[in-house]
């Protein structure tokens, strides 16, 4: 996604020593809408939280969004799955060029 409108904030996190992918926008592939947190990933003590907000104050205050979190006692088979997925996408985006 080199769209105009994200350059931006891919800079903005991008300066603060996050790591900025971007996956190929193709016909075939999936439009992203969910967002991801992976705390201490792998460890005994990682939690996953899985929504739809976005990081405002409108999107957290007015938006009717949903998000789940699980830890891994709880649910280590879907925190692995989902390590998996996000694993994958992660090695099939290309790093952000600016």
């Amino acid at each position: 996604m080199d769209e105009p409108d994200w350059q931006k904030a891919f800079g903005v996190v991008s300066r603060a020593g996050c790591a900025v992918r971007v996956l190929p926008d193709t016909p075939t592939g999936f439009y992203m809408h969910e967002k991801l947190l992976l705390i201490d990933s792998g460890g005994s003590t990682a939690k996953m939280l899985l929504g739809s907000q976005n990081a405002s104050y409108s999107s957290l205050s007015f938006n009717r969004e949903l998000s789940l979190e699980l830890t891994e006692p709880e649910s280590p088979g879907i925190l692995a799955a989902v390590r998996t997925t996000f694993d994958d996408d992660f090695a099939k985006a290309r790093p952000w060029a600016g």
